[in-house]
């Protein structure tokens, strides 16, 4: 084997090294398409020559040329079984090749390019400006083809891992939920068997605080719940049960679900039921936990004295009810509006008197409930303008109607 490495001193030393495999047993043709490749204006190339296949083979195991320039006729092999070949022993390690020759006329070029060569040229008009311009575009297509197989290798491992850690999380919520919840039961059972004076008398600071112990507890259990909920919808173990269900018995739950909070709030509530709608296909408490986490949110960010409403309303192919929750509180920020829904974010404003509580875990598994309705979550909202989320349900009679 020889290598070329001719320099000139017009050559950039910063320009761009290429590695050239030519398989030639011409040897004058061999120096010849060297001396073209030499003082290119954009790549430094190196050339590399062998004689035959068994030469080719053994020198692309152990160099990762950038392209390949192969002699159509060899001794014992044709320049397209010597491209099978290399394809056989590489794979899509395998340099962007060029097959040249002295013969053959269009079957052989015909022949090169379905064997899988990037271009073909004819010895008897090959100039230095041809050679280098088809070398040159071989190259740049194979590091094109390099890099964006890296970029896809890369990406696969990144969405790999990141599907990884998904499980892993929620696995952890699954886990963590399932494992506290025994305890936890029993912690309250004994908090409220203090409380009730089975234990002994109980003074009334001392009740106080047991009452606080106890709402504790109930909050915590609502959270190690709220993670196992997500954790099922999520993986798909949780499905819902569609049956008969009026919007108007929804609206009461949550109403009496959340008085406590309404009343210290001091905010008003009031329904909003557009006549017509009767009876829709629904989990009732599965819509009772998003309506509720929506009205929730809207007392937490709504100031004293202002006003939520619950609504119902037919949309305009009247197959479909759109069910909402509005209110005139702090609004949320228009750039967080696509971060609520994501587990574990809460909402952040510098009007939110008091520090928000829960996990930031709520709308997410609204959001999923509601995907498995085949609905989705809609929210608008500004700044200081109040904010309305919004989803639709089938009509009753139109599911029946369409079954």
């Amino acid at each position: 084997m020889r290598r070329y490495g001719y320099m000139s001193d017009d050559i950039d030393s910063d320009k761009r090294v290429a590695r050239v495999l030519l398989i030639e047993d011409d040897p004058v043709f061999r120096e010849l398409c060297s001396r073209f490749l030499t003082a290119d204006l954009k790549y430094n190339f190196q050339v590399s020559a062998v004689e035959t296949a068994h030469e080719a083979l053994l020198e692309c195991e152990t160099v990762a040329f950038d392209c390949l320039i192969v002699d159509y006729r060899l001794p014992g092999h044709t320049g397209t079984e010597i491209l099978s070949m290399l394809k056989d022993r590489l794979g899509e390690h395998l340099a962007p090749t060029i097959v040249m020759t002295s013969e053959g006329g269009e079957q052989a070029a015909v022949d090169a390019i379905r064997a899988g060569a990037q271009d073909f040229l004819f010895k008897r008009t090959l100039t230095r400006d041809a050679l280098r311009r088809t070398v040159s575009n071989a190259v740049e297509r194979g590091r094109l083809k390099r890099s964006i197989s890296a970029g896809r290798k890369e990406l696969k491992a990144s969405c790999e891992l990141l599907s990884r850690r998904n499980e892993e999380i929620t696995r952890f919520y699954h886990n963590l939920s399932h494992e506290m919840k025994t305890p936890l039961t029993a912690v309250r059972e004994y908090v409220s068997i203090v409380n009730d004076g089975l234990a002994g008398t109980v003074v009334d600071e001392q009740r106080k605080l047991l009452g606080h112990a106890l709402a504790g507890c109930d909050q915590l259990a609502t959270q190690f719940n709220d993670l196992l909920d997500l954790a099922r919808l999520e993986t798909g173990k949780v499905s819902v049960e569609l049956e008969t269900s009026t919007i108007a018995n929804v609206f009461e739950r949550c109403q009496l679900g959340a008085r406590a909070a309404i009343q210290a709030k001091g905010v008003e509530v009031d329904c909003d039921i557009a006549p017509g709608i009767e009876t829709l296909l629904m989990d009732e408490n599965r819509i009772v936990q998003v309506v509720g986490n929506f009205l929730d949110n809207a007392i937490k960010f709504t100031p004293g004295g202002g006003h939520i409403t619950l609504k119902a309303e037919t949309l305009s192919e009247k197959s479909r009810v759109r069910i909402s929750v509005s209110d005139n509180g702090i609004g949320i920020d228009s750039e967080q509006h696509a971060q609520i829904f994501e587990r574990l974010f809460q909402v952040s404003s510098s009007n939110l008197q008091e520090t928000p509580c829960g996990m930031g875990i709520g709308l997410a598994i609204a959001s999923e409930i509601v995907k498995a309705h085949g609905s989705k979550i809609h929210v608008a909202s500004e700044l200081g303008k109040g904010a309305e989320f919004s989803f639709e349900l089938d009509a009753c009679e139109a599911r029946q109607q369409a079954a």
